[in-house]
Order: structure tokens, then C-alpha cells, then sequence
């Protein structure tokens, strides 16, 4: 499962979209679920860099300093730089604090490709002096054929907060001459003593920003499996793009070869169509559905309530998930499942794809997790039980 970073090799044959290895190095290509229009390969948990492509500044006339005990209210703009053109869908927005995050209320969700919104964030008062951090939350998703990536970023603004001084008090004595009249005629002064207290702040008065300034977005990879955005919470694991695949129960013609991976397209189909081209044309499958009875011998009648093509699994959000594609129906541990629905799976999972006859088609769903990470799953074909 160690992953290197690719060669130039590498790059030169991504573009035969059948190829799922480097001819050159062997190193599996690994490709965006966009990638008929982006052209990019991506790392086993990365996004891709064409397509999910969010760019956060400060905007321009902010105020990054404060004096102790006040409140801030920044503005942000956050910009769709895709070079594929994609548009990014905003899932959360949210102010950090040490014990929670507080959300942004947005009246919008989606930002076309080379275009930006606003948006401000209102701090609490910032009680002590010194340097302070303005930590946001962003969790932002890319979406391709009813397939949905979603990744987490945090961003931190410093902020500096001078001490409140206590205000300096001057006395300055200012004497007031007045001429009085004595009875012999001659004038004497008088002095009068008045104090004038004068206000001496500190110098730690607010700057605005004269342009904007950007931020570095930073993956949240624990908030992503904390929160359920990526991977799977309960279980602690994640499963990357590439994963490998096990079969059993399946004749050797049905299945392709243990440690296969999801492919060049990034999917495994599965269907009644057989796993090599046939004079009756049609697409060929990854692994070829078909029922037996207990002796061995092919139900035809089940077998043909099986679709041509009829689900695939593709990893999302890094959890392995069922992408249907018959209109025939089909079932997720007995719940129904609509052509077109994604739905996740997890160890212990049952696929059965005949809905009504369960009995006689259930595919078994198996994890093997080493150090949080699903190194293999094992598509297990059980007996029909008559």
C-alpha cells in the first residue's frame, strides 16, 4: 500500500485513458472521476488540483490588529480557481474556536469556475494581548456523474491585540493674573491654581489592509474522519483509491485476479454480461453475475433478472461505495436501492441483486484494515440458500 510520487513516465501514458499501470514503471494511474475532461491523475486521498481548486484571501480594507477586549469582523472572499472549469460546492463554512466551531450563515452554496464570493466572520471580544489566531473552516466538494468528493481545509489569520493602557493624567498648574484694586490706589496680582487632565492612549489602533492578502488552505485529514465528511468515524478507517479487490465463490472465468485494483476508470462493474467480449455486443464486465443451483448447473431464469450492467463499486469520500445502475432493482442489506443512488458499504455489508430473490443472489462485502487504512476488500459470492 506505500504510495510513491509519480515519474514522468507516468505522465506521458495517462493519456491512453485504457491504461490503469505505467507501461514504463508500474505505477498504478490514478485517475480524477472527472478525468475525461480534466486529464489529471490524483493520489490515492487527495482531490484533484483541476478540479477542486478553492482560493481564500482577506479582502482588501480588513482590519487584522485590535486593541484587547475588542471584536473583529473580517471579510473574506473565497475564489473558484479550476482550470477544468468545474463548479465548487461550499458543504461548510465555519469560525474555529478551542472548543467548537461556529457556523457561517451563506445565502449561496455554489461557485462557478473563475468567479468568487463574500463572505465575514465576527470574532468574540479577544481578551488578552499578543498575536492570536483567526482559524476558519472550510469543507468544499466537486461533484461528477452523481459522484460527490468532499475535503476539508483550515485556514488561520494572525491577528495582533495590544494591552489596553490605563490612561496618563498631566498637571500643569496655569496661573491666571487678575489685576485687583487696593484702596491706596495700587494694583496687586493673584495666582490661581486650576488642574488639566489630559488622555494618553496606546498606539495600538487598528490597520486596514491596503490589498488583498491570500491564505494557505491546509487539509483537515482528523476533521474529515471526526466529522464524517471522509472515511468511515466508527470504524476509525479510511479506504483510498487504490484499493484492492478479492473475489469468492466465483467461477475463474467470472471474476478477474485477486489484488486487482478499481481500474482506469476508477470503478468495477458488474453484471450479466460476461467479462470478454461476446457476438451478442454489449459491454463487458469486471466481474460476471450469474446464478447457480446448488448442483452447479446455471439458473437461466434468475441469471436474466440480472441487468447487462448492473452496479458498480467506486470509492468516494474514501468509503467504498455501490453506484446503481440497473432499473431492475436491487437491494443493500434489504433495503431497496434506485438506479443512479449511491450507497455506502461497509464491512459486513450485503449486496443482493435481484430484489425479491435475495435467496438467490447475496454478495458479501469484507474489510481488511491495517493502521486505519482498507488495504483489501473481499467480494465474497454466497450459496444461494435453496
Amino acid at each position: 500500500m506505500d504510495w510513491k510520487p509519480y515519474g514522468p513516465c507516468c505522465a506521458r501514458h495517462a493519456a491512453n485513458p485504457k491504461a490503469a499501470f505505467c507501461p514504463e514503471c508500474r505505477h498504478p494511474l490514478l485517475r480524477c472521476m472527472a478525468s475525461a475532461e480534466c486529464g489529471q491523475l490524483v493520489t490515492p486521498s487527495g482531490p484533484c488540483p483541476a478540479c477542486l481548486a478553492p482560493a481564500l484571501f482577506v479582502n482588501a480594507g480588513a482590519q487584522v490588529r485590535a486593541r484587547a477586549g475588542e471584536r473583529l469582523s473580517v471579510p473574506f472572499v473565497l475564489r473558484n480557481a479550476s482550470s477544468a472549469g468545474r463548479p465548487l460546492w461550499v458543504k461548510r463554512l465555519a469560525r474555529l474556536d478551542a472548543a467548537s466551531d461556529e457556523p457561517v450563515a451563506l445565502k449561496w452554496q455554489q461557485i462557478d469556475a473563475g468567479t468568487e464570493r463574500q463572505f465575514s466572520i465576527n470574532t468574540p471580544p479577544i481578551e488578552t494581548a499578543g498575536t492570536h489566531e483567526l482559524a476558519l473552516l472550510l469543507v468544499a466538494a466537486t461533484r461528477h456523474r452523481g459522484v460527490e468528493e468532499a475535503y476539508a481545509f483550515r485556514a488561520v489569520v494572525p491577528v495582533a491585540v495590544t494591552a489596553v493602557t490605563a490612561p496618563q493624567s498631566i498637571q500643569q498648574n496655569i496661573i491666571v493674573h487678575a489685576a485687583e484694586s487696593q484702596g491706596n490706589g495700587v494694583a496687586t496680582a493673584g495666582a490661581v491654581s486650576a488642574p488639566l487632565n489630559v488622555r494618553v492612549d496606546d498606539d495600538g489602533v487598528t490597520t486596514a489592509l491596503t490589498d488583498r492578502m491570500p491564505l494557505t488552505l491546509e487539509r483537515a485529514e482528523v476533521y474529515e474522519l471526526e466529522q464524517d465528511v471522509r472515511g468511515y468515524r466508527r470504524q476509525g478507517v479510511r479506504v483510498h483509491r487504490h484499493v484492492t479487490f478479492a473475489f469468492e465463490g466465483f467461477r475463474d472465468d467470472e471474476r478477474p485476479h485477486d489484488g486487482v485494483g478499481l481500474g482506469a476508470e476508477g470503478r468495477l462493474t458488474f453484471g450479466r454480461n460476461s467479462r470478454t467480449p461476446s457476438s451478442q455486443g454489449g459491454d463487458t464486465n469486471d466481474v460476471c453475475l450469474r446464478v447457480y443451483r446448488r448442483d452447479g448447473v446455471l439458473d437461466e431464469a434468475a441469471t436474466m433478472a440480472v441487468s447487462r450492467h448492473h452496479f458498480e463499486l467506486v470509492v468516494a469520500n474514501e468509503r467504498l461505495c455501490v453506484l446503481a445502475t440497473t432499473s431492475r432493482g436491487m437491494q443493500v442489506n434489504g433495503h431497496g436501492v434506485a438506479s443512479g443512488a449511491l450507497v455506502e458499504l461497509t464491512s459486513g455489508d450485503r449486496i443482493q441483486p435481484i430484489a425479491g430473490h435475495t435467496n438467490r443472489l447475496t454478495l458479501g462485502i469484507e474489510f481488511k484494515a491495517s493502521m486505519g487504512v482498507v488495504e483489501r476488500v473481499t467480494v465474497r459470492k454466497l450459496a444461494p440458500a435453496h
